[in-house]
């Protein structure tokens, strides 16, 4: 990707190329590997430079009940004299099981960690969703996000979501 932008009364020329394997959706295992690097500007740090991203997702099935998941990402940020910055990673591993052909229930666990700083952030998730027509779903998710302060982890957020999607036929 090439091609001139403007960014805060900036023209500059932002370059990236990304590369994407996804393997056969239909087997046991799924492998889908996301890679990219591009030049533009941080807004996090306020100047142009280099990054980085790697995303990762592992889906096993070894049965008609049960999966495993574990996705991954990765964010390299380099400064204008192109020394690494922060190297953010984001992992994220999940169990599901089917209570029927209809009804999933499954939980996962998400940690972001910082090359600098350790860990970020913690969370734990729990999810039941149920088919109870065609392409209607009944969700309910429940949420727990814990971030670091001075050196422990203190509750952010305790979210219990209910989501009912329905297909209408006219």
């Amino acid at each position: 990707n090439l091609g001139k932008e403007y960014e805060l009364d900036t023209s500059y020329n932002p370059k990236s190329i990304y590369l994407s394997l996804l393997t056969n959706p239909t087997r046991p295992l799924l492998v889908n590997l996301f890679l990219s690097s591009s030049y533009g500007y941080n807004y996090r740090r306020s100047y142009f430079a280099r990054s980085g991203y790697v995303y990762f997702y592992l889906y096993f099935r070894p049965s008609k009940r049960w999966s495993f998941s574990l996705m991954g990402n990765n964010w390299v940020e380099l400064n204008p004299e192109r020394k690494v910055e922060e190297i953010t990673t984001r992992l994220r591993p999940g169990i599901w099981f089917a209570i029927t052909k209809d009804m999933n229930i499954g939980v996962y666990e998400e940690t972001v960690l910082s090359n600098k700083t350790g860990a970020l952030s913690h969370r734990i998730g729990l999810s039941f969703s149920f088919n109870f027509l065609p392409k209607s779903w009944f969700y309910l998710a429940l949420n727990d996000l814990e971030t670091k302060d001075e050196g422990i982890f203190l509750p952010q957020e305790r979210i219990v979501a209910l989501k009912v999607k329905y297909l209408f036929f006219w």
